[in-house]
């Protein structure tokens, strides 16, 4: 019976797929296939060829994949030349690698027959590296839409030494969330094409302490870690320690003299009132004891520490009388766990991990720079050139900015379709329009809440509010639907704190004047956001506009006041009458009614010069030029000339 079962339903199977084959209908073929497709645009930076970057998909959880996979291996088998990439051609499937493209000169690009899933998108071009590695939603019959960025990349490189080992080939390292690389016979590894950034690195061999650093990617530059050795473990062990004591050259005990292990950053004791120390709880193997007191420093090598055992160096001495280093000292605001690398020529010197705030390095002179990071901050590498004297402090104090976020979205209407050249802002600060797939990316955003206007104009403008972001956080807000207004209709309304006089309108802005506070305000044309505003003569009534200058009657200041439009300072003032109240911009002349000289002057824009008066009725308010014609507005005399 089960064997009549299966060939009824495989008779199904193959009456099904002859009759999918045949049909007409290309929909029910997609729905049962489940085939989407991935379109978005690449954009190069700094670079004006969006061209070339190969883009592909690769399954969300695939990289995990391949490390685990590769940890199965052992280090001889994983130090085989090719590795990596015949292990990826092992795990990837003949239809994962057929989903890629290659962008367009202006960066778009289309990926067809994708099953559906999550992915991540991966995009490469020579001498450039991918700054995000978004992921990408695909269902049947669906477009998918997903941009990305390449910007100049940063390199990491370093040696691996196993104690113990003549051969350092295979060991894994791996940068969380970048993958991971192999060393080679001699230890050596390097992760290319990284962009600028803070990452967390690790290191690890089965048989041998594994060791994690976080470590700063500047972009466009290389890092160089040296030589990192990874101590020997016993197969079972139980933890071990280091005591000893620290004494003058006179056979003084000395205190406070700050004891750790280079290979351990985490243990640091310090000495008691009678020169003592004890660090605990260390796994068995060998280490090197760093002592340091104010102007002194030394290291002893070789320690070995055994299981359930103290070892016991000899006592440490510091001739006092000569100072030998000099010291670094400062605080880093806020506090919050660091880790302070001191650096020479980018390769790292010494380095801290920080807890409490407060900082110091004994060390010889030199100049040094001094790099700090801290999760949920920036990268800070302000202190660069101090200069450490033999017997003397330094001090530096680091305030620590919070890591900026980014925020992003696609605007699409009620259709579902995208919406090109909306303006996507959150006030003042941070501003940006959606490209050809409605999607938008507002970078470099400070931690905080905000309410994001999306606006373009024949739409209502919508508002998002309460978007909250956190330092590093890289947001999507998903799909903001505006919707299409009816023609004529009010697009957005901004009240007003003051009373406006006159208003001029320039590419992307609304410049309005504010006679009462002798101010200009500037308005986003389209969301009406403030974008800021412009101290100007007393009273201006009147405002023109050219490409680069704002032209402001003053009228109780008698003049017309010439703003440069690119930073808002005052370029030239112009006395032209009594009481200027309106301005018109013909070509190379500009013309000015003056309400209380009862006249319209002349100002040449090449002299800056008045050139000539006109008398007029009484009170001109208002002058026009058309067709060689003077049209001249008289408020007093009720006349138009």
């Amino acid at each position: 019976m089960n064997i009549l079962k299966r060939m009824f339903l495989t008779f199904l199977l193959f009456l099904l797929s002859v009759f999918i084959g045949c049909s007409g209908s290309g929909t029910l073929t997609s729905a049962l296939i489940g085939d989407g497709i991935v379109a978005g645009t690449v954009v190069v930076k700094n670079s004006e060829d969006n061209s070339g970057v190969v883009i592909s998909l690769e399954p969300a959880g695939s990289s995990s994949g391949i490390l685990a996979a590769a940890e199965r291996y052992t280090r001889q088998e994983r130090a085989a030349e090719g590795f990596i990439s015949s292990l990826s051609r092992k795990l990837a499937s003949e239809s994962d690698a057929a989903l890629k493209a290659t962008s367009t000169t202006d960066g778009n690009f289309t990926i067809s027959k994708v099953p559906s899933g999550t992915y991540y998108v991966r995009a490469y071009k020579t001498n450039y590296v991918q700054n995000s590695t978004p992921n990408v939603d695909v269902k049947a019959e669906e477009v998918s839409t997903v941009n990305v960025e390449l910007d100049a990349p940063g390199n990491l490189y370093g040696r691996i030494l196993l104690e113990g080992e003549s051969g350092y080939g295979g060991v894994i390292c791996y940068l969380k969330n970048n993958g991971f690389v192999i060393t080679d016979d001699a230890g050596d590894f390097v992760f290319n094409s990284l962009t600028e950034g803070t990452y967390e690195l690790t290191i690890k061999e089965y048989g041998f302490q594994t060791v994690q650093k976080i470590v700063s990617i500047e972009k466009g530059k290389a890092r160089n870690l040296g030589e990192i050795v990874l101590a020997k473990l016993s197969s079972q062990y139980d933890y071990g320690g280091i005591a000893g004591e620290v004494r003058s050259q006179n056979q003084a005990a000395l205190g406070s003299v700050e004891v750790s292990i280079a290979e351990l950053a985490q243990f640091k004791e310090y000495t008691n009132a009678s020169g003592q120390f004890l660090i605990q709880n260390i796994p068995p193997g060998k280490y090197t004891v760093v002592l340091e007191y104010r102007y002194w420093k030394t290291s002893i090598a070789n320690v070995y520490v055994q299981s359930k055992q103290h070892t016991r160096i000899d006592p440490v001495y510091f001739d006092i009388t000569k100072p030998g280093l000099g010291i670094v000292r400062g605080q880093l605001t806020p506090v919050a766990p660091s880790m302070v690398s001191v650096q020479q020529a980018n390769v790292e010197v010494t380095s801290k991990i920080v807890n409490g705030g407060d900082f110091s390095f004994s060390l010889p002179e030199g100049n040094y720079d001094l790099v700090v990071i801290s999760a949920g901050y920036m990268t800070n590498s302000d202190a660069k050139g101090l200069i450490v004297t033999k017997g003397e402090t330094t001090t530096i104090d680091i305030r620590l900015k919070p890591a900026p976020a980014n925020l992003r979205g696609t605007v699409r209407d009620s259709q579902g379709n995208a919406i090109e050249g909306a303006t996507v802002s959150t006030g003042t600060n941070y501003k940006a329009e959606s490209g050809n797939t409605g999607a938008f990316v507002l970078s470099g955003i400070e931690p905080g809440t905000y309410t994001l206007t999306v606006a373009k104009r024949g739409y209502q403008q919508k508002a998002v509010a309460n978007i909250a972001l956190i330092s590093g956080e890289d947001k999507d807000i998903g799909n903001v639907q505006l919707d299409k207004l009816p023609r004529n209709s009010v697009v957005a309304t901004l009240s007003l704190e003051y009373i406006p006089g006159r208003m001029a309108v320039a590419d992307s802005l609304l410049y309005v004047t504010d006679p009462a506070h002798d101010r200009i305000y500037f308005y986003d044309r389209v969301t009406l956001n403030e974008i800021g505003s412009l101290q100007t003569g007393r009273n201006p009534q009147h405002l023109v506009i050219d490409d680069n200058y704002i032209y402001v009657a003053c009228k109780w200041s008698n003049s017309i006041g010439i703003y440069r439009r690119n930073n808002g300072t005052l370029y030239r003032e112009i006395a032209t009458g009594t009481y200027p109240v309106g301005l018109f911009l013909d070509e190379s002349e500009l013309l000015v009614a003056n309400y209380g000289a009862n006249t319209v002057s002349r100002v040449d824009l090449s002299s800056y010069q008045v050139t000539g008066s006109l008398d007029t009725g009484n009170g001109p308010v208002a002058v026009s030029k058309i067709n060689g014609k003077l049209y001249i507005l008289c408020q007093l005399s009720q006349n138009l000339e």
